[in-house]
């Protein structure tokens, strides 16, 4: 259970993480900058993802925050293919994979791996 707990701890900061974008207005601002430029959501998705990513270091939280800001602007954007844009950001958030990867704990602490 506790390499189980820490991966879940991950994953469940990354949601908050999301949300706490969402309710500061964050997510909205970006949201709306990224409406008045007229830039393909297609690269946005995939942008957002890895600045997150770059940012923070895990997929995980990555994909969570940048759908949290992504779906307001595919809302306001009608005949964008949504499965490029969910393949673009799953592809952005693995830009730069690293040590603090929820994903790299997890495969370490499953096979008892040391980390060299």
């Amino acid at each position: 259970m506790a390499p189980t707990a820490t991966i879940i701890l991950i994953i469940w900061a990354g949601g908050a993480f999301k949300q706490v974008l969402i309710n500061s207005g964050v997510g909205g601002a970006i949201a709306a900058m990224a409406t008045q430029t007229h830039v393909n959501i297609i690269f946005f998705a995939w942008f957002v993802a890895a600045l997150i990513r770059v940012a923070t270091g895990s997929a995980t939280v990555a994909m969570t925050t940048a759908a949290g800001i992504v779906a307001p602007v595919l809302a306001l954007s009608p005949g964008v293919n949504v499965e490029l844009v969910v393949l673009a950001t799953g592809a952005g958030s693995l830009v730069l994979s690293r040590m603090n990867d929820a994903g790299f704990w997890m495969v370490k602490e499953f096979f008892n791996m040391s980390v060299p």
